[in-house]
Order: C-alpha cells, then structure tokens, then sequence
C-alpha cells in the first residue's frame, strides 16, 4: 500500500486547472505560485498594520518581537521561504488585531 504525503492531482488554488504534481515543473510552479500568494498577502497585512498603528516598520517589528531585518523582509516580500504563522500572527497582535486563517473559494 502507497503511503502519500501529498495527492498526485490536485486543484489549482490560483486557477480551476488539475495540477498533476508527479510532473516535477508544475509541482515546482504550483509550490513557487503559492509561496508568492503568500509572501504578497504577508507583505498586505504589514502594511495594513502599519496603517492601524502608524508605526514605522522599526516600532512595528519592536512590538511584534521581531528584528526590524525581518520585518523589512516581509514587507518586501524578500523573506527566504514561507513565512511562519506564529510570526504573522505577532504582527497582528500588535496591531490590535488576530490572525485568522480561512479557506476561500
């Protein structure tokens, strides 16, 4: 019996495509898609924090508890990888705010 981590098609979250993900391009492309999706809605929620507290990015990454080297890096959408929810989620405590993560259609 085959154990997967992953199913070999799946639906595209960006398009209503099947991606089959045995084919390493579209699995790379897919991965590289949804890691940019992420990296710009990250990129909105520090600026949207920004707007809420009129902080700098400096003040803003002090209060979240996080290098202002990070911080920069999220709202510029250089961060190396994904983003860590516990991260995003300290930006959104000190803005006043929760994190809330959601399925969409």
């Amino acid at each position: 019996m085959k154990n997967h981590t992953e199913p070999s098609l799946i639906a595209s979250p960006l398009t209503d495509d099947i991606v089959d993900m045995t084919d390493p391009m579209e699995t790379a492309l897919w991965k590289e898609l949804l890691r940019d999706d992420v990296k710009t809605q990250v990129k909105l929620l520090v600026l949207a924090a920004q707007e809420i507290t009129g902080l700098s990015q400096e003040k803003l990454a002090l209060r979240a508890g996080i290098s202002k080297v990070t911080m920069n890096h999220l709202a510029t959408g250089r961060l190396k990888g994904t983003p860590r929810v516990e991260i995003v989620a300290r930006i959104a405590r000190a803005a006043g705010k929760r994190l809330e993560l959601k399925f969409g259609d």
